[in-house]
């Protein structure tokens, strides 16, 4: 196949574009000494306190979404320094660092959150999808298990470990954590996705096609659940069925490279070399994406003879 198996689900981050704004107030306050024993733990708040820590956290996302990063963080800062809520405050700085696409600075604020609450399997599931989206894989698996030993309920981080099995081929053990997920556990479309890519690795084809399609009723106009129903029919000789798929994905978005890849790869083979040409010629417009690069390099030689293919 063109692409890598892992490929089929993805593994974007879905944190929102990149801010510079408040970075060394995170710096400054994130990287601080833990809280100190005293004060009230405020795993167990009195409804006033749950109030005012309710106002604290709108006025933070308020100013934050304001674009003043900064006087957000420093807000919470304050109100840490004064109370004994620290791992709220914490908890919420860490919310506006994910949101802010700022994951390793999210996970240094639910560390010392752990402190006051080290037992929260929430911490400990945002904590590990955190480190996913920094890219440290192993400490996220070890962040999701503790999340499950504390509550083996948490069907999120089931679905986020089975993730992280099957980008390392462990697609078995990726099943069986999917399939404890409770039976009405509501599927997003990136859930779906992996769904179709754990069945898929494990030759349960009609499964993976069946959720290929459920993702794409979830977000119809998104390209990768179509590209991903096409990847899989090419890998079953459906060649029709997977040209079909990969034009219904470039309609919904006609930079999609992936789909360029895959459909002008497939037209070359069955003899269509004109307008494969012309797809090849759109997919190397993206040659710095890495997964393509080795791809092009490999396939260069074979589509040498095909006019319009640009020469290294």
């Amino acid at each position: 196949g063109m692409f890598p198996r892992w490929y089929l689900f993805g593994t974007s981050c879905l944190l929102g574009t990149s801010c510079l704004l408040g970075t060394l107030c995170l710096v400054v306050w994130a990287g601080c000494s833990a809280p100190s024993d005293e004060g009230d733990d405020d795993r167990f708040l009195t409804r006033t306190e749950a109030a005012a820590v309710k106002e604290i956290e709108d006025e933070a996302w308020r100013l934050y979404r304001s674009g003043d990063m900064g006087a957000a963080l420093d807000l919470l800062a304050d109100w840490e320094g004064s109370t004994g809520t620290c791992s709220a405050c914490l908890e919420i700085a860490a919310d506006i660092c994910i949101e802010n696409a700022q994951p390793a600075m999210a996970v240094l604020y639910l560390e010392r959150a752990a402190v006051e609450r080290p037992e929260d399997p929430a911490l400990f599931l945002k904590k590990g999808d955190a480190l996913m989206c920094a890219g440290k894989e192993e400490a996220a698996e070890i962040a999701l298990r503790q999340c499950l030993s504390f509550d083996w309920n948490q069907d999120r981080a089931k679905i986020l470990l089975a993730e992280l099995l099957l980008s390392a081929g462990h697609g078995q053990k990726a099943n069986a954590y999917l399939d404890a997920v409770d039976a009405d556990h509501d599927w997003d479309v990136r859930s779906l996705l992996l769904l179709g890519a754990a069945r898929s690795s494990a030759g349960r084809n009609e499964e993976a096609l069946r959720f290929f399609d459920d993702a794409h009723r979830v977000s119809p106009q998104m390209a990768e659940p179509l590209f991903n129903k096409g990847r899989l029919l090419e890998d079953l000789g459906d060649t029709d069925g997977a040209a079909i798929a990969y034009r219904a994905a470039l309609e919904r978005s006609a930079g999609h490279v992936p789909s360029l890849f895959n459909l002008g790869c497939l037209l070359i083979r069955s003899g269509d070399q004109a307008e494969g040409a012309l797809l090849l010629n759109a997919a190397c417009s993206a040659e710095n994406d890495p997964l393509l690069k080795n791809k092009m390099e490999k396939i260069r030689e074979r589509l040498a003879k095909v006019r319009d293919i640009p020469e290294k």
